[in-house]
């Protein structure tokens, strides 16, 4: 007989949640959805009901895109500046997305275009907010010289006429999105499927 797996932050289901999860009657903004967090039962129900339903059931909408894009470029300007100023970017963009769709209650795959949408828009700025001060300062600060009195970078690269840097950048946004996308298809399976962690996280 095998081991039954333990883990620190497993909650007993309810028997509600129990008899609506076994009839197939539990639905999402139900009270006893919220009752069953974190119960392994509800995950793996919500699992098999997203791989039945989930293809069939979300559809292309502008109004959830539009929601999200908005909420995006909010959060955009925001980074660009904090980012700037403090050396550090907010990605919270995704928790109003969430909020604006379970006010408007939406399904988790309406929800899940409004979200991605507005984490896309707002990360925009990612690239510029992190590497452009750097090559700043290595290609025209004092405090950054080398030994014979040259800078490590050529600050040729920093004028308007000149597309190298912008054809770096372009190259590691593309290259950075395909690795995010290939480890999310690694561990959704580890994390969400198979000992997903707890929510709210």
């Amino acid at each position: 007989m095998s081991k039954v797996r333990t883990s620190a932050y497993r909650q007993t289901p309810t028997p509600e949640g129990l008899k609506a999860i076994e009839n197939g009657t539990l639905d999402y903004f139900d009270t006893e959805m919220y009752s069953n967090f974190n119960t392994e039962v509800l995950e793996e129900y919500l699992e098999e009901k997203n791989r039945k339903d989930g293809f069939g059931t979300t559809k292309w909408k502008w109004n959830q895109m539009l929601l999200g894009l908005v909420i995006g470029i909010i959060f955009a300007i925001i980074n660009q500046y904090v980012g700037l100023k403090v050396g550090m970017i907010v990605s919270g963009s995704w928790y109003v997305a969430y909020l604006a769709a379970m006010a408007l209650r939406w399904s988790p795959g309406e929800v899940n275009l409004s979200a991605s949408a507005s984490t896309g828009a707002s990360m925009v700025c990612t690239g510029f907010v992190f590497t452009y001060p750097a090559i700043y300062l290595l290609a025209i600060s004092p405090k950054y010289v080398l030994a014979d009195g040259s800078h490590l970078i050529d600050s040729s690269l920093l004028l308007p006429d000149s597309w190298a840097l912008a054809g770096v950048a372009m190259v590691a946004s593309i290259l950075g999105g395909f690795l995010g996308c290939l480890y999310f298809i690694i561990f959704r399976r580890v994390w969400l499927v198979e000992d997903p962690l707890p929510l709210p996280g």
